[in-house]
C-alpha cells in the first residue's frame, strides 16, 4: 500500500493522460509502473518528493506532450457527443408538429454545449486539480442542477421566441423523418459496437412514439401525454431495478471471490 498523497497523484496523472487522448492500456501500464516505483520507494524509505512536487501536467508531458483527438478518450467523447446531439434532436420529431426555427437550432446547440463540451473541460480541470476529493461530487451535483435550470429556461425561450421559422413539418412527415433518423442512429451504434447507446436512444424515444400511436387512434392529446408519461415512468423504474440487480450481483460475486 502507498500513501494517500501518492494515490492522489496517480489518480490525477491518469486523468490527465486519458484526457490527452492517450490509449487506456498504455495509461494503465504507466500508472502501474509508477505505483511499483512508489511502493519500492516506501519499502526502502527513499524520497520521491521530486515526483510528487512536479505538476501533474508537466509529468504527463513525458508520456504525451500533445492532445491527440483521434485516440482514446477523445475518440469515445466524439462518439458520445454525436450521440448526445441525436438524443436532443430526434425525440422532438415524435412530440408534435415540428417547427424548425432559428431558436430551435440555437437551443439544441446551447444544450449540447452545456451538457457535453463544457462539462468535459470542467471535469478534466476538477479531476486534475482536486483528484478524488469530496468537493468534486458536490461541484458535480451543483453543476447538474444549474444545467437542468438552463435547459428549462432555454426551452421556454425557444417556444416563446422562435426568432425565425425555417420550415414547418406536418405531424406525419415529422414522425417519418424521426423514425428514419432513429433507425440510422441505432444501426450506426450497432456498427460501432455501442449497443448500449442504441438501447438508450430507443428507450428515450419510445414513450413519445407510443404516445403518438395512442394519439393517432384516440385523437386525444391529453390521453397521449398521459400514456407517454406512464411509459416513461415504467421504463425508468425498470432501468433502476435492472441497475440495482446488476450492482447487487457484482457485489455478491466480489464477496465470493
Amino acid at each position: 500500500m502507498i500513501s494517500k498523497e501518492k494515490e492522489d497523484y496517480l489518480f490525477k496523472l491518469k486523468a490527465e493522460l486519458l484526457f490527452r487522448g492517450k490509449d487506456e492500456h498504455e495509461v494503465n501500464d504507466i500508472i502501474e509502473e509508477l505505483r511499483d516505483h512508489f511502493e519500492l520507494a516506501e519499502k526502502n524509505h527513499d524520497d520521491v518528493s521530486d515526483i510528487l512536487n512536479t505538476p501533474v501536467k508537466d509529468y504527463a508531458d513525458q508520456f504525451s506532450e500533445y492532445i491527440i483527438l483521434t485516440r482514446g478518450l477523445f475518440k469515445y467523447l466524439a462518439l458520445f457527443s454525436a450521440f448526445m446531439l441525436a438524443i436532443f434532436i430526434i425525440p422532438n420529431f415524435f412530440t408534435e408538429q415540428l417547427n424548425v426555427t432559428i431558436g430551435f437550432i440555437i437551443n439544441i446547440l446551447f444544450i449540447f454545449c452545456i451538457t457535453t463540451i463544457l462539462p468535459f473541460f470542467l471535469i478534466r480541470k476538477g479531476l486534475v486539480k482536486y483528484g478524488e476529493q469530496r468537493r468534486i461530487y458536490i461541484y458535480a451535483f451543483i453543476w447538474g442542477a444549474v444545467i437542468f435550470g438552463f435547459i428549462l429556461l432555454s426551452t421556454y425561450l425557444t417556444k416563446h421566441y422562435p426568432i425565425y421559422y425555417i420550415i414547418t413539418l406536418t405531424e406525419s412527415k415529422s414522425v417519418i423523418i424521426g423514425l428514419i433518423l432513429l433507425l440510422i442512429v441505432m444501426i450506426l451504434c450497432f456498427i460501432l459496437k455501442q449497443r448500449l447507446f442504441a438501447l438508450v436512444i430507443f428507450i428515450v424515444c419510445l414513450p413519445d412514439i407510443i404516445g403518438w400511436v395512442v394519439k393517432m387512434y384516440s385523437r386525444s392529446e391529453s390521453q397521449s401525454i398521459i400514456v407517454s408519461l406512464i411509459v416513461a415512468i415504467a421504463l425508468l423504474l425498470i432501468l433502476n431495478i435492472a441497475f440495482f440487480i446488476s450492482t447487487f450481483k457484482k457485489r455478491k460475486n466480489k464477496v465470493k471471490e
